[in-house]
């Protein structure tokens, strides 16, 4: 609908022209030829206060509809149902992945109503008491997208006087709850102890807020809340929490041999009564084909108060990739006492290729997927900056195209970066016409230079700007990701002039990648090794070729994927050119190893879908 095709209007800065307007084209294209890894691993690294109770007072999982009264403000319209179907308006269709969904759960699907003036309440019936409880909140289960809406919660002794609790109010335009569309559902905890401790008479609201007073085009159609599982607990007295997900930088993606330190980061939350004096933080990095190879712990002193969140705590002995794989890093807090360790754990992941840079998360979740940008009526530019650590050679740019038009044309750019903006252009391909194959979505690598490939050198510690660049009039569909979105780092130009994405009211990294192949040519011993195999076409649709360059014999090959699980494994005495059937195996980005007596060489393989 509308909120996946409409322009996205942006403020007139300046000399830049109010025509210039970022078009988001499609949320609801997700092929993107990605593996997904495990829903643990998503949810843990992503979750909102993922809290277990103390001792739950109370608690409803929407079983039983007569437990809930459903209401509408005067002079607006459309309802919350309780049963076992998900959306049915413009929103991802699935059900909220709660622990008792099954059984039932509550929805305000507003974009199927769509009546423009919408404020509707959910509210429990029977009352709740909470004597001899003195601190307390309430936990539930949410999947949520918000659209020119707001979601409440309201607590009342009387069923009269309420007292309102905002929930998602951080999240922007767009915005999925817990910032990303891969967690169904997040948990979310509110201290509700001001209005609830001590009462004999409880009870709870929920109410979805979209009248035409916000907007008269756009509120009251919006995408839906789903929530479930709800309950009110004591609130522990001492419980630490692993707070935000771990950030080990800007990239998603990043070459081996142009990895910096992993700057691993994190941040410590009181989610209990008792105030925190002394807490750890320890980091773990695990390669998937390794295990742990990396193992830190920082000392937290001082004083956390209830709700308190720290400032960062970085490692201060970093740890610097030295090979190929996925690595996932593990932040675990520590006190003494703390009486749940649920919320203790975090997780986050990078993936240290032979020769590619990138900021989407894709790879790895194909829910990560944003949608596609692009402009409607001109031509525009869209990229991101990649800083450069050690000097080397750019060759190419891949990136993805959710749904061109056939004839169409883009190329891509590389500018260096004045002032934090692009500024010359070093290297640019020829423009690429889109064909039939590409318009069904495709990943798409072309190199800078025309006819003959001319790398651009790359100046070690310098930002560079990577640009796909849209040269027709019809939207480029350009692939975005949730993950990493960087302030000041991702841009577009509809006209004359540079603009951060942050102020189209979006904050999502494009699927727009830097290839510095020449980088893996100098370095560790195991990575020499790769001068004597090729491994081709990348991406593939299903067929993979090694070709041997060198002398190596009685060579095993196996192919690694995104878990770290070997999906194919073969053995040749001497070969020049052997083919990898993948065909068989899910899109996704796939490490192919070679084992010889002179050591391990692992290239990385995309195979997109078929």
């Amino acid at each position: 609908m509308k909120k996946l095709y409409a322009l996205i209007a942006l403020a007139v800065v300046g000399g830049f022209s109010a025509h210039a307007q970022l078009a988001r084209k499609t949320a609801a294209t997700k092929n993107v030829g990605c593996q997904t890894i495990s829903s643990k691993s998503l949810v843990t690294r992503h979750a909102n206060n993922p809290n277990t109770t103390n001792a739950v007072i109370w608690s409803d999982g929407f079983s039983t509809p007569a437990n809930w009264s459903i209401t509408s403000e005067a002079g607006t319209s459309g309802d919350w149902v309780i049963g076992t179907t998900g959306p049915a308006g413009g929103f991802p269709i699935t059900t909220i992945a709660s622990a008792s969904a099954a059984n039932g759960f509550a929805k305000f699907d507003s974009d199927s109503i769509c009546t423009h003036n919408q404020i509707g309440n959910l509210t429990s019936v029977n009352p709740i008491d909470v004597t001899g409880h003195s601190a307390v909140r309430l936990t539930f289960s949410q999947y949520y997208r918000r659209y020119y809406d707001s979601t409440y919660i309201f607590i009342s002794t009387d069923n009269i006087n309420w007292t309102k609790f905002e929930v998602n109010g951080a999240l922007t335009l767009n915005q999925y709850s817990a910032n990303s569309m891969a967690i169904n559902p997040n948990i979310v905890n509110v201290d509700i102890s001001s209005v609830a401790a001590n009462q004999a008479t409880v009870y709870v609201r929920f109410q979805f807020y979209s009248p035409n007073s916000i907007d008269a085009v756009n509120a009251g159609c919006a995408y839906s809340w789903m929530i479930d599982d709800i309950s009110i607990s004591d609130i522990p007295g001492l419980d630490i929490e692993a707070f935000q997900n771990v950030r080990q930088g800007e990239y998603a993606i990043l070459p081996v041999l142009d990895a910096a330190a992993l700057t691993i980061q994190g941040r410590i939350h009181n989610s209990g009564t008792q105030a925190i004096t002394s807490a750890s933080m320890s980091f773990n990095v695990y390669n998937t084909t390794s295990g742990l190879v990396y193992s830190g712990t920082e000392a937290f002193s001082g004083t956390l108060n209830p709700g308190d969140t720290s400032a960062l705590i970085i490692n201060t002995v970093p740890y610097t990739p030295v090979d190929t794989g996925i690595y996932y890093i593990e932040q675990v807090v520590a006190t003494a006492g703390d009486v749940d360790g649920s919320n203790d754990t975090t997780y986050s992941y990078v993936y240290v290729s032979d020769s590619v840079y990138a900021r989407d998360y894709v790879d790895f979740d194909a829910n990560n997927f944003a949608g596609s940008f692009g402009f409607p009526g001109f031509a525009g530019k869209l990229g991101q900056m990649y800083h450069n650590y050690q000097a080397c050679q750019a060759t190419s740019a891949t990136f993805y195209l959710a749904g061109p038009r056939l004839g169409d044309h883009v190329s891509v750019s590389l500018y260096d970066v004045v002032a934090g903006l692009p500024n010359v252009v070093l290297g640019a391909s020829n423009p690429y016409t889109i064909t039939a194959a590409d318009t069904a979505g495709a990943f798409i690598t072309l190199q800078f230079g025309s006819t003959v490939s001319t790398p651009v050198n790359l100046s070690a510690n310098t930002d560079y700007f990577l640009s796909v660049d849209q040269l027709d009039t019809n939207n480029i569909s350009l692939g975005a990701s949730h993950d990493i979105y960087t302030g000041g780092k991702i841009f577009y130009n509809g006209g004359t002039a540079w603009r951060d994405v942050d102020s189209a009211g979006i904050k999502i990294a494009f699927i727009a990648r830097l290839n510095t192949p020449s980088s893996t040519l100098v370095g560790i011993n195991n990575v020499k090794n790769n001068e004597g195999f090729s491994v081709y076409p990348n991406p593939s649709k299903g067929f993979v070729y090694i070709l041997n360059n060198g002398t190596s014999t009685n060579v095993k090959v196996n192919v690694i994927n995104a878990m770290g699980q070997v999906v194919k494994s073969t053995s040749f005495n001497s070969f020049s050119s052997e083919k990898i059937d993948l065909s068989n195996q899910a899109a996704g980005t796939y490490m192919v190893q070679m084992i010889t007596d002179k050591g391990v060489t692992n290239k990385t393989v995309v195979v997109s879908a078929k």
